[in-house]
């Protein structure tokens, strides 16, 4: 935390407004909820000097269920629960959302980080949480003055993570459905 904190104060320093930080970046599901209190030094920190918290906001299907909303709290949208924890603080810190989407949890807890999407089903099932994901951000932003950038989804050139790549006939997919919001 404090190296964090420390190259958010000096990259401020140095370029002012002209460089935004992205802090902890932290892996899907962390901390866990009694730790989150150890995060408040990089909140503070993205709350004085602008920048971003960043998390990768993950979350768990298998063939026949998505876990992404009984789930949303502890996986994907956990940044959300963090953000309880800061605003009582009085820190309202700006999110932006690393790598993030589907992936294989034959239980919808134990991740199998190899395998993506493509293990779940077809793209059509994946746009469906995506747009179940999109929705709720935009929801949380809405009533939060729109502080999450969005995500990242993990898949388009992902050099060896066949199972959550996207062929250029997804992405296309992606980009039609998305002019459709």
């Amino acid at each position: 935390m404090e190296f964090d904190v420390d190259f958010a104060e000096l990259t401020a320093e140095r370029y002012g407004d002209e460089l935004a930080t992205v802090l902890l970046c932290g892996a899907v599901g962390n901390p866990d909820v009694d730790e989150v209190e150890l995060l408040l030094p990089a909140a503070s920190a993205v709350h004085r000097l602008g920048g971003f918290l960043g998390y990768h906001p993950y979350w768990t299907c298998n063939e026949s269920t998505s876990f992404l909303e009984p789930h949303w709290q502890w996986h994907s949208g956990r940044w959300m629960e963090w953000d309880k924890v800061f605003t009582l603080q009085g820190y309202y810190p700006r999110y932006a959302l690393g790598e993030g989407g589907c992936v294989y949890a034959w239980d919808g807890v134990n991740f199998n980080s190899g395998k993506g999407w493509k293990a779940c089903g077809d793209i059509e099932k994946y746009l469906v949480d995506i747009a179940k994901w999109n929705r709720r951000a935009l929801d949380w932003n809405a009533a939060h003055a729109n502080r999450c950038a969005g995500i990242t989804l993990f898949g388009y050139c992902n050099w060896g993570w066949d199972d959550f790549e996207l062929g250029h006939g997804d992405v296309d997919l992606i980009a039609r459905w998305a002019s459709t919001l």
